[in-house]
């Protein structure tokens, strides 16, 4: 094989690692949470909670002498983007019953917090199931964060209708000459830029772990570019076809009504795929570039984690904090996130009052087979030992590729003689090709592993066992004790 041909392989194998790239994974992401399923669930929740949302929301902007009239704005917006043909009958309706709404005693008004943050745990819950996210924030701290969207969300709503405002009122006075300077630039990019920030806050905020704020912006601008185009599309379906009303007659509004909220939220949730995908990728991308498989890069991730909390319980403080760990363990936030709960549940790691991870159990009494234990792991070949391989990922492999026979043997070595123990030398032995089951990628070469042979020393068995054995040529590489046999000529001993 030519240095050519060798140099693209890697390439080619990491190629076949992830053929169809990151928008494939964010659809397989997408059909495997069912986020269509999702979209239909909230949807339906969404209409039993948008009058009370838009009660509180209301109630929210009245407080702030600056959106007066926004209201009105807010119910031309709904309206507009429903593509309503009643809209003049419907807009009657939500003004009657935001009016009864008002009327409203503490009671009913309890009532209406309750059943928007009702709405709000159901966002959360699917959020969640998007970011892997396997345990639900403290019922004190949710109920915090959902007043602050409820409360937060309609200003920055009101934000967007009044710089909406402003550009339509300089158009209609100035002319498209009041739009050149910068100021009427930002104008104009204001709306979208909120609709932007609005997404990118709810996909930072509602699911129950740490989201990057790049991750978060790029499913923004994906949601808003999808959302637009869908508003788009939608009205030329409503306008093309209006057969729907001649079905439904005078109802015809409510399913409308209700298709383009199970396609508002199918598009939510599809950025909110894509934000979780992006804080996958780079660690499985990592991982995948050292020949791991799925098996492999749990195990390794495991052992990472431990070791580095392992170090860190020998220094200062004792613990660690959770971006310290993403940064070198080599996987993406939520690939270590699952991790830690993981280890955390078995008791291995704990988490400390200031949100930092330490050790629960020493290295010294935990051991390969623990690990096996608990993530459930076959046994088999393991990939090639680099240049780049650290020295415990090596000691690890080793024990593992002799695993299958002497397994309890090996499997009992406990993590802190992996992690701290000495180098194995190489020695020229030919590679290993066990047909077990492929536990972490390519067949191990166990030159790279096992340690050189030391000077050979003299065997130590019974005379009469070696009577035989000194008829036998020196090539066969026998050697005796001359002191078992010191009748033998030199070049026999």
């Amino acid at each position: 094989m030519s240095q050519d041909t060798k140099a693209k392989a890697p390439k080619a194998k990491l190629k076949s690692a992830a053929p169809l790239g990151l928008p494939g994974q964010v659809l397989a992401r997408y059909k495997n949470d069912q986020g269509l399923r999702q979209a239909a669930s909230l949807s339906y929740t969404s209409l039993l909670s948008l009058i009370p949302l838009l009660t509180i929301a209301f109630a929210m902007l009245a407080a702030f002498p600056g959106f007066e009239g926004v209201r009105e704005q807010i119910l031309a917006f709904l309206l507009d983007n429903l593509v309503m043909q009643d809209r003049d009958q419907i807009e009657v309706y939500f003004n009657n019953f935001l009016s009864n709404a008002g009327k409203m005693g503490a009671v009913g008004v309890v009532g209406f917090a309750v059943t928007a943050l009702l709405l709000l745990s159901t966002i959360e819950g699917a959020m969640n199931g998007i970011f892997r996210v396997s345990r639900p924030r403290p019922i004190l701290v949710r109920v915090l964060i959902y007043w602050a969207l409820l409360t937060l969300g309609p200003v920055l709503l009101g934000s967007s209708f009044t710089l909406s405002g402003y550009v339509t009122t300089l158009l209609k006075f100035d002319g498209a000459e009041a739009l050149a300077g910068p100021l009427g630039k930002l104008a104009i990019a204001g709306p979208t830029l909120i609709t932007m920030l609005a997404f990118m806050l709810f996909y930072m905020a509602m699911p129950n772990r740490p989201v990057n704020w790049k991750h978060a912006l790029t499913g923004a601008v994906v949601a808003s570019l999808l959302f637009a185009f869908l508003r788009w599309a939608f009205a030329l379906y409503v306008i093309s076809f209006p057969s729907y009303k001649a079905v439904y007659g005078a109802i015809s509004s409510i399913p409308i009504f209700l298709i383009w909220m199970y396609l508002s939220w199918a598009v939510i949730l599809f950025g909110a795929t894509v934000t979780a995908t992006l804080a996958e990728r780079r660690g499985r991308h990592h991982l995948l570039n050292q020949g791991f498989s799925e098996h492999g890069r749990r195990l390794w991730l495991a052992a990472n984690l431990l070791k580095l909390m392992d170090e860190k319980s020998h220094g200062e403080g004792g613990d660690i904090q959770r971006r310290t760990l993403i940064d070198a363990a080599g996987a993406g936030d939520m690939e270590v996130d699952r991790m830690l709960d993981l280890l955390a549940d078995e008791d291995y790691i704990t988490r400390t009052e200031n949100n930092r991870w330490v050790l629960a159990r020493n290295a010294e009494s935990t051991t390969l087979a623990d690990l096996h234990k608990i993530l459930d792991l076959p046994l088999g070949p393991l990939p090639a030992i680099t240049e780049q391989t650290p020295a415990w990922a090596g000691r690890m492999m080793h024990r593992l590729e002799r695993s299958e026979k002497t397994q309890a043997a090996f499997l009992s070595t406990p993590l802190r003689e992996i992690f701290h123990g000495d180098d194995l030398p190489a020695e020229d032995e030919p590679q290993h090709s066990n047909p077990a089951i492929d536990l972490m990628g390519p067949a191990l070469k166990t030159s790279d592993l096992r340690p050189a042979p030391t000077e050979e020393e003299p065997i130590d068995v019974e005379p009469e066992i070696l009577e035989p054995l000194a008829e036998n040529d020196p090539a066969d590489g026998l050697r005796v004790d001359p002191t078992l046999r010191p009748d033998l000529p030199e070049d026999r001993r």
